[in-house]
């Protein structure tokens, strides 16, 4: 995976829910459902930052060595992008863009 910029895709409901991020991609029904760590990947994903910049913010909030979190969040943010939940691309979003996840166009957070 390139170092590219993660944002939420716009096919995909997300709701907090008891502790945890739930995702449902509109287009499959297919649910996810997101750790801590995992929802502070996908809030990190706002197509402005990118995927070595989410692993470095992992690194510092969750106090893990930086080989495990970059292992981890890439898998993860690969694994979520052949799933079109997480979208990469080269070019950061527009700034002043809102951030995307949310049929309802609501920050998941």
């Amino acid at each position: 995976m390139s170092s590219g910029y993660v944002r939420r895709s716009s096919e995909v409901a997300a709701r907090a829910f008891d502790g945890q991020m739930v995702i449902m991609q509109l287009a499959t029904s297919a649910l996810f459902t997101l750790n801590q760590v995992g929802a502070r990947i996908w809030e990190l994903a706002d197509g402005r930052m990118t995927a070595d910049q989410i692993v470095q913010r992992i690194c510092q909030e969750f106090e893990v060595e930086k080989a495990v979190a970059e292992r981890d969040a890439r898998d993860f943010i690969e694994r979520l992008a052949k799933h079109g939940v997480l979208l990469l691309s080269d070019t950061p979003a527009q700034a002043g863009s809102r951030p995307l996840g949310d049929v309802n166009g609501t920050d998941p957070r």
